[in-house]
């Protein structure tokens, strides 16, 4: 065997880190070696052959016996961990179960050790399989910190430093775990496996954005007898660096197409009258997102839930992904999703408005200029309505086409030699531009919601944090696990999502879907979302009644029946 000192330059890899695990146990001597012919680590050798990989062990010497620790990355597209919700259907086999050490686990084990359950979420749309705290430990920050340190990027980052750290080792201790492993001297070479591999074609040509990194011969140290010392890395010329090209001048518009592009996942340009939507994001499984972009880093309500309205009705696409700049927008993101609808009160829902006009293929819909701003209101029965100086301009179903809402009141339209005025029933008035301009204002388009509060559920909201984009809902460290009160959630819940009718009755089935999605946004990492029957109770012991949780509760209905979910009211009508 030779030795060469070389140097890596790890920038084909791109700048995004890739899934990384770290083998741990709970004694420093839980990695023992069985031979020195059968190495305690060749089963993560041969396993690395197979995919774009990378296998690191750092050897740190000691006075009595040296320290290890062992990392593994996965560049695979398909096993990239980018929000929760998707963490449970995207882990690959841990590496700790390819090895003959039954004691040593890896950083994303902890999950099962402290705490973390995958279970499959029947109340939610397409029944997600999701990761939920399944009972409360001692240490109330334990599972947050368990899945903090799951997702950091900071032992990637030590793969490629030329003096590698052990930047998470407290939190490590602090888990009941280590990453440092013992060996000494004698059973040192079995933590090392080498073996020869011959590759047809080079593993990283799947890869189309990332490359390994370029080894550059350095010094020689030892060249065995008949061995031709290679002076550059044999691996540059059959593979390709990556070159992500992008026509925008935005900085952040090019991370994120960076950043996608180099986990393997395809960007489509689309054309779109919104200033934030410019492309399309396929995963490597084929799913497909609209991709929303903030303009200058601020969220408008009503751009936003009319990008939401459009992922929806576009077969093609299986919901929204936010990107945002900061954890304020990302936050304001979320808000603005899990309730898609501006301040209510007790029984009037208004809506947002987008920052375009309401017009049809015969002029821009107006009202007279001295006429107080429009609002647009949707009530519990679908009925959209456009109200002005609380006079009902226009009315019609929350689906209705734009169209029809505009062909009931006046539309103006410019003419060679002026404007005219067409009036709903079809008659025509000549006006001049001038005196148009004085006396009428033109009408917005109002922003319909597709949802009532499981609008998180078909969105993804990441925020950029230096090279990598994080979803907002990953936990910090510190973070303390909690659950929210039992009387402030409930009332929170009723009043923003119900409205009261003495005619009307609210069936499980209707309102546990929307109860479940808002549990999950409204503390901050809740171990089980109250459900139904805590709901149910709490609102028949306010009624006078006795407080038992079977039964649909009358007087109560939703704010509106949201479109999303139009198949299961339908069926729940026929029933």
């Amino acid at each position: 065997m030779g030795v060469n000192i070389v140097t890596i330059d790890p920038r084909p890899l791109g700048a995004t880190s890739a899934f990384t695990e770290r083998l741990l146990a709970s004694e420093p001597t839980a990695l023992t070696a069985t031979t020195t012919r059968e190495p305690s680590l060749a089963p993560l050798l041969d396993v690395s052959s197979e995919y774009p990989s990378a296998l690191s062990v750092v050897a740190e010497r000691g006075t009595d016996t040296t320290e290890l620790a062992v990392r593994r990355v996965d560049f695979r597209p398909s096993v990239q961990v980018t929000d929760r919700d998707t963490l449970a259907e995207t882990l690959p086999t841990p590496m700790s179960d390819r090895l003959e050490s039954p004691d040593t686990l890896t950083n994303w084990e902890l999950l099962n050790k402290h705490g973390w359950e995958y279970i499959t979420e029947k109340a939610l749309p397409a029944n997600p399989t999701l990761v939920r705290q399944s009972y409360t430990t001692a240490d109330e920050t334990a599972p947050n910190r368990a899945l903090a340190v799951a997702g950091s990027t900071a032992e990637y980052a030590q793969l490629w430093t030329r003096t590698p750290s052990d930047p998470l080792t407290a939190e490590y201790q602090t888990l009941g775990v280590t990453g440092r492993f013992t060996a000494t001297g004698s059973t040192l070479p079995a933590f090392f496996p080498v073996d020869t591999q011959l590759y047809a074609t080079s593993l990283w040509e799947h890869l189309n954005y990332r490359g390994p990194p370029q080894i550059t011969p350095v010094t020689p140290v030892v060249v065995p007898p008949g061995m031709r010392l290679a002076e550059t890395d044999p691996t540059v010329q059959a593979s390709h660096r990556p070159a992500v090209t992008d026509d925008s001048a935005d900085p952040f518009v090019q991370n994120v197409i960076r950043w996608c592009c180099e986990r393997g996942e395809t960007i489509t340009a689309v054309e779109s009258s919104s200033p934030a939507v410019s492309f399309h994001r396929t995963t490597v499984d084929g799913t497909t997102t609209l991709v929303y972009l903030p303009v200058g880093g601020s969220v408008h309500p009503g751009r936003l839930l009319a990008a939401v309205w459009d992922a929806h009705y576009d077969p093609a696409l299986a919901g929204l992904t936010v990107f945002t700049r900061s954890d304020a927008t990302a936050q304001n993101v979320t808000r603005i999703l899990a309730r898609p609808f501006d301040s209510p009160t007790d029984s009037v829902t208004p809506l947002y408005q987008q920052p375009r006009l309401l017009r049809d293929a015969v002029g821009t819909a107006v009202c007279d200029a001295e006429c107080a701003r429009e609002t647009w209101t949707v009530t519990p029965t679908n009925e959209l309505r456009c109200l002005v100086d609380d006079t009902c301009l226009m009315r019609g179903q929350l689906t209705d086409s734009l169209d029809t809402l505009a062909s009931q009141c006046r539309r103006v339209t410019a003419t060679d030699t002026g404007a005219t005025i067409h009036h709903p029933d079809g008659t025509t008035t000549a006006i001049d531009r001038e005196t148009a301009r004085a006396t009428l204002r033109p009408l917005s388009v109002p922003a319909r919601p597709v949802h009532l509060a499981t609008g998180r559920e078909t969105a993804t909201v990441v925020v950029q944090d230096g090279a990598e984009f994080r979803d907002v809902r990953w936990p910090a460290a510190t973070t303390a696990v909690c659950s929210p009160d039992r009387e402030a959630f409930i009332t929170r819940f009723r009043e923003t999502y119900t409205v009261s009718d003495p005619d009307a009755t609210l069936h499980y089935h209707e309102g546990l879907p929307e109860m479940v999605a808002y549990g999950r946004q409204y503390a901050a990492q809740p171990p089980h979302p109250l459900g139904w029957a805590a709901f149910a109770k709490q609102y028949r012991n306010q009624q006078g009644h006795t407080p038992t949780a079977s039964g649909p509760l009358r007087g109560l209905r939703l704010r509106y029946l949201p479109p999303a979910r139009e198949a299961v009211f339908a069926a729940l009508s026929t029933d």
